[in-house]
């Protein structure tokens, strides 16, 4: 016998048996269960149309482009090109901006704690 708890006991033979699937378990174990939907009873759906509803927007294939209408290839890597441009424009300038705020910062910082000589001077040797 084994204490359990508040006092009771079991027996020491206390082993689960392993559960046994059912005879028709068995036979059916690789096929699944299949239930059939039916629609509640008593719904009001309207009824499906039988032809689609039109459109309120016109065909949009007349956007799509003719197919003998060659592909410029040579105008579209062009573009591509210019859109590079700018793009490495724009990313050199957010550089150079980044670059004069924080020296600016630097230099501001600098002079508000009381330095002198916060200032970098560029002087040319011929100018001494």
């Amino acid at each position: 016998m084994v204490m359990v708890g508040g006092g009771a006991t079991m027996p020491a033979d206390f082993s689960m048996k392993a559960q046994q699937p059912h005879k028709n378990e068995e036979k059916n174990e690789e096929r699944g269960r299949v239930l059939r939907f039916e629609p509640r009873r008593g719904s009001t759906h309207p009824p499906r149309p039988s032809v689609p509803p039109t459109s309120p927007v016109e065909d949009l294939g007349k956007y799509g482009g003719a197919r003998e209408e060659r592909d410029d290839y040579r105008h579209r890597m062009k573009t591509n090109l210019a859109a590079l441009i700018v793009l490495g424009l724009l990313i050199w300038c957010g550089y150079w901006l980044f670059d004069t705020i924080a020296e600016m910062r630097k230099n501001q910082d600098c002079a508000l704690s009381g330095r002198t000589n916060c200032v970098r001077l560029n002087v040319s040797p011929n100018n001494r």
